[in-house]
């Protein structure tokens, strides 16, 4: 079941298996197979991906229906940025922060 909500969690964002798996530092072949119900993420793996997706650890294990949130916008605009885009995105986020 986990599987098939972070299959629906990822298709949403429009992002390939190997953008989320360098986003929570894990291997692409570790998404396939807990897409496919081969393997289950283990307990920080399940923090990282309720942190990326902003869902709740809870909605992932199938326990709650309510309260998901939508994939952030940002998160889907960054995976359809070309390199220089992000260059760009990071170099201005990185002097907005500098600022502060």
């Amino acid at each position: 079941m986990i599987g098939n909500i972070i299959k629906d969690l990822r298709q949403e964002a429009g992002i390939t298996q190997a953008q989320l798996a360098k986003s929570i530092n894990v291997s692409q072949s570790m998404i396939y197979f807990w897409e496919s119900g081969t393997n289950e993420p283990t307990a920080s793996n399940i923090i990282a991906l309720a942190d990326f997706f902003n869902v709740s650890t809870d909605f992932l294990l199938g326990r709650e229906t309510a309260g998901k949130l939508l994939v952030p916008e940002h998160i889907k605009l960054y995976y359809k940025m070309n390199a220089e885009q992000k260059r760009l995105t990071i170099k201005v986020m990185k002097a907005i922060l500098d600022e502060e």
